[in-house]
């Protein structure tokens, strides 16, 4: 058997068995996993949601002080 042909027959046999144990060890039905993976999907969607707000919040900040910040230093310029 060829090196290839052997990682081959390796890799089919791991993902049998990683399959096999899956579903023999799975703590809980399919419908009630996806369920569960539902929610940990829109939970994680909703923590992203509001990073994206804080980071444009953050962005704004930054903007209006960056502003003052010019003002401040034309005026000690002056």
């Amino acid at each position: 058997m060829t090196t290839t042909k052997k990682a081959l027959y390796t890799l089919a046999t791991g993902m049998f068995l990683g399959m096999l144990l899956g579903i023999l060890y799975a703590p809980d039905k399919g419908k009630v996993t996806r369920r569960k993976l539902d929610k940990l999907k829109r939970k994680l969607q909703h923590r992203a949601d509001e990073e994206n707000e804080d980071k444009e919040t953050l962005e704004e900040v930054s903007e209006v002080l960056e502003a003052q910040l010019e003002k401040v230093n034309r005026r000690l310029a002056n």
